[in-house]
Parts: structure tokens; sequence; C-alpha cells
């Protein structure tokens, strides 16, 4: 990718890594109870997050939300702030924000996605849609499974094929922060179908369910409840949907992460 490319549009990040591990099994397999701290070849999985969005050159400043003890590992010299996490994952975002003053665009992105690839956040910064004040990646069933043969997730059915999201997204943090209220109400109906039918429509949400809602469908009507403008942009690197919820999961990410490193990988 061309440097002059990258310079023409940058992004400043946020790495949302707070929150303790909820799954039993996941925090017995693993040995800690903070997410981001998992164990993966030495490093704390959050830093291997940090240092992809440190290689991509459509990045500028790096802040990461979580505990405080962060502060003591090495993640504290990849990024360039570390904010105590808050009580929810909206707030998380709203502090983030607050971090980066004069910031025109944010990718925000899970701090337990290790695989993610510089190549991968240049593309999304640079290709996504411009018009957009949110942009949700997206990837094609076929991709995943191309690349993660055995990695077991949840797909979306539309009319143009099988998608899941990507865990990060891209926004201007001046339209977000002007629609705080709808993006609140949206993360505080999520537990509840009856609120969540109310806003976002039993026609819609049927029609959803049986696969009948296209792409720009969704994005229309997305753009209607938030009150922003709602893109999605299909990404075809599979490492953006890699998180970690299972124990496999981190047997997975161990031996991808070790096939990258070894001196024999391409």
């Amino acid at each position: 990718m061309a440097g002059t490319q990258a310079r023409e549009r940058r992004a400043d990040a946020i790495i949302i890594a707070g929150g303790a591990i909820a799954k039993e099994d996941l925090r017995h397999a693993v040995g800690v109870d903070c997410r981001a701290l998992i164990d993966l070849l030495g490093k704390p999985m959050a830093q291997w997050t940090a240092e992809a969005l440190r290689g991509a050159a459509t990045i500028g400043r790096v802040i990461l939300i979580g505990r405080p003890e962060l502060r003591q590992t090495r993640i504290a010299s990849v990024v360039d702030d570390i904010i105590d996490e808050g009580a929810d994952e909206v707030e998380n975002v709203f502090r983030g924000i607050e971090a980066l003053p004069g910031a025109a665009l944010v990718y925000m992105t899970a701090g337990d996605i290790p695989l993610v690839t510089p190549e991968a956040i240049d593309d999304i910064v640079l290709r996504a849609p411009p018009d957009a004040d949110v942009v949700y990646p997206i990837v094609n069933m076929d991709d995943i499974e191309r690349a993660y043969p055995t990695r077991k997730l949840t797909f979306a059915r539309v009319p143009e094929g099988r998608y899941t999201g990507a865990s990060c997204f891209l926004f201007r943090p001046d339209a977000v922060v002007a629609n705080r209220r709808w993006v609140q109400a949206v993360f505080d109906a999520r537990r509840n179908n009856w609120r969540l039918m109310r806003m976002w429509g039993l026609l819609f949400g049927i029609r959803a369910w049986l696969g009948r809602v296209s792409i720009p469908e969704a994005e229309a009507h997305c753009s209607e409840v938030l009150h922003l403008r709602a893109r999605a942009y299909t990404s075809r690197f599979a490492d953006l949907c890699m998180d970690v919820d299972y124990p496999p999961d981190v047997v997975l990410i161990r031996e991808c992460l070790r096939q990258r490193l070894s001196p024999q990988a391409p």
C-alpha cells in the first residue's frame, strides 16, 4: 500500500480491552480473569492487537480502555495511553473519544482479535464508504471458512450471501457524540426483546430473521434508528472476526500465531 495513499485518510484508534472473563471454562483454561491479559506466545493478548495498529500506515494515536493493572504490562509501551474502563461498553467508547481530542476519524477495535494485521486495518480505513458516520465491517462466510475451516461462527443470511460482523468499527466521533442518546438507547435495549422490537420494528425483524433484508436495506434502517449515516463494508480479512470466546479459540489462535512467526512462514 502506497504511503501517499495512507496519508490521504487516517484515523486514531481505540482498543476496548476492559471487562473480566465471564465464562468459567475460559478463565480456567487461561489462568487469568482479564481477557486482555491472556498469554499468547509470551505476550498479553491485547498487545498483539495494539502492535497491529502500530504497524498500520493509516493509524495515528492509539488509546486502550481497560483495567488499571494493564499499565504495568508491556502493552503500556505500545499504546499512547491507557484509560480506566467505565461502567459499560458505551461509556468506554466515549472515554476513548474524550482521550482523542481533535480526531476526525476513529477506528475502534476489541482487544481480543490478536490475529488482526496492519493490512486489514489499512484496508478498512482507506476503502470504507467515505460518506458514512459509522462503518461496520462484515466478512463473507466463504472467506472465513477458507482461512479458518475449523472455527465455528454465527452468520447472518442476507440476499447477498452469509456474513458475520467484524470486531471493529470505523466512525466519525463528532457524529457519534452528537447522537449519544440514541447509541445508549440501542445498547440499553440489547437484552430486552420487547424494547428491541419496538426500536427496530417487528416487520424489519421478521424479514431479517428470514434472510430477506439486503445489506443496503439494513444500512438505511440502521441509519434511521441511530440517526447516523450507517454503512457496511465487506472486508476480505477473516482475521477481523477471530475473537476469543472459548478455550479452543485460544488453542487455535496460538497455533496460528506460531505459524506466522515460524521461519518457514511466507
